[in-house]
């Protein structure tokens, strides 16, 4: 009979959730990516460092590009990047590109999707429950209601007295670049202060960018609507507002879906590559304060290799590489971990079968666990040349076989098997790769 590994009921459900949501996909759960990342110190370390704990709180922004391959973790980075700057109080918002439901060559659909997956920092001690809540400007409010009730000593008055001095305190936040923007946060947060509901809702679709026709936005002075002409002013403003509440600033995370800006006319890849440029160019101004963006691409040459002026200007912004040595550097690149690929890809494996035991109560035979691992990972490396990442492969096919040694504890992976067992997984991986495609040009 196998040994019990015991966990809380906390972290048993989060475990569980890793492993069923990677082995059906390899793709990186929304949490728990901390749980299993491996190599990464070398590029977090310094963002941490260097931007979130120097830079930013002094208004400064900047820009990076990551750069890797499908499935080669970029959203892994990504999402550690949220939650590392969730815990030093920064609100980040997660967004997935395409060209279908949020193309960069419209801003107001960006502005859009930044208002969908706004997240309000609740921190490290959050359970993963209370997380799933946490995403949109809607619940970004609420949770800044609370916030400012307790930041500000209210909690303890008359309501009354509460809500006149919540009003008053309000007055006080300044600074926002659109008028109606800042109007429409103070109307959202006095409306939760009345306990008012309906009108609560009223300016969180205003901000949601829907733009509503309602007589109390004309009340209030809300009257701008969002057009991609000024989507970037309410991007500009919602940094602006963030900051001047009292949090520690915002992250913007974009992933770039597999051949976004070369799908389309090549009127909406100018614009998109125009719009990249100016928002990289924002980063260098005090309007645009306290921000962190990181936009990550499959290719870097999908963004600067071809002619054209569009193309040149972004190829001089984004020349330089970061690293821990050089963080003023742009260009992130995921295969360059400090660590060589077979290390990697063990680490990786005794991570997850370490978190897989955690999540099934059982204790796997270390040495052959080991060994299997061993054999599965230098199988899996030989196809690092496919067109999909070798780590994801690793990952599709390492849960399949955890699974296997749990029901049977002394299975061996001998080479001959390994082999028809990678290749079934990456040929899983590639049809759901071309699937993806395929939806994107139709």
């Amino acid at each position: 009979m196998q040994d019990q590994v015991v966990g809380s009921v906390t972290e048993v459900s989060l475990a569980r959730q890793v492993i069923a949501h990677l082995g059906q996909s390899g793709t990186p759960p929304e949490e728990g990516v901390e749980l299993y990342t491996v190599g990464l110190d070398a590029y977090l370390e310094p963002l941490r460092s260097e931007y979130l704990e120097l830079l930013l709180p002094s208004g400064v922004s900047s820009f990076k590009l990551v750069v890797g391959s499908y499935g080669g973790g970029k959203t892994h980075f990504l999402y550690c990047v949220r939650n590392m700057a969730e815990a030093l109080g920064y609100a980040a918002a997660y967004v997935p590109l395409s060209p279908t439901e949020c193309p960069f060559h419209q801003l107001d659909e960006v502005y859009r999707a930044i208002a969908q997956n706004l997240r309000f920092p609740l921190g490290p001690a959050t359970l993963s429950e209370d997380r799933s809540y946490n995403r949109g400007i809607e619940s970004f409010l609420r949770y800044v209601f609370l916030w400012l009730q307790r930041r500000w000593g209210l909690a303890d008055l008359e309501p009354r007295e509460a809500r006149r001095r919540f009003r008053s305190l309000l007055q006080g936040i300044q600074g926002t670049e659109s008028t109606s923007f800042r109007r429409a946060m103070a109307q959202a947060l006095e409306a939760l202060a009345d306990d008012d509901e309906d009108r609560f809702l009223v300016f969180v679709q205003w901000l949601k960018g829907e733009n509503p026709t309602d007589a109390r936005l004309r009340e209030a002075q809300v009257v701008e609507a969002l057009t991609p002409r000024t989507a970037f002013r309410w991007v500009r403003s919602l940094a602006q507002w963030i900051r001047e509440v009292g949090l520690s600033g915002t992250v913007f995370l974009f992933d770039e879906a597999e051949r976004a800006l070369s799908m389309g006319l090549t009127r909406q890849v100018m614009t998109a590559l125009d719009n990249l440029r100016q928002w990289i160019d924002e980063c260098g101004q005090r309007r645009f304060p306290s921000v962190l963006t990181l936009y990550a691409v499959p290719d870097e040459f999908m963004l600067t290799d071809r002619p054209g002026p569009s193309y040149e200007a972004l190829r001089q912004r984004l020349q330089t590489i970061f690293s821990r040595w050089e963080p003023t550097g742009v260009k992130i690149y995921l295969e360059r971990l400090p660590i060589e690929p077979i290390p990697f890809l063990v680490q990786l494996g005794q991570k997850l079968t370490a978190l897989y035991q955690r999540a099934y109560g059982v204790l796997l035979p270390p040495e052959l666990t080991r060994g299997n691992v061993e054999v599965l990972a230098r199988r899996v490396y030989q196809l690092r040349y496919a067109d999909v990442s070798y780590r994801r492969v690793f990952i599709t096919s390492l849960i399949p076989l955890l699974h296997r040694m749990r029901q049977d504890p002394a299975f061996v992976l001998t080479e001959a098997l390994a082999d028809r067992w990678v290749q079934e997984h990456l040929r899983a991986l590639q049809d759901d790769q071309r699937r993806i495609s395929d939806e994107q040009e139709y």
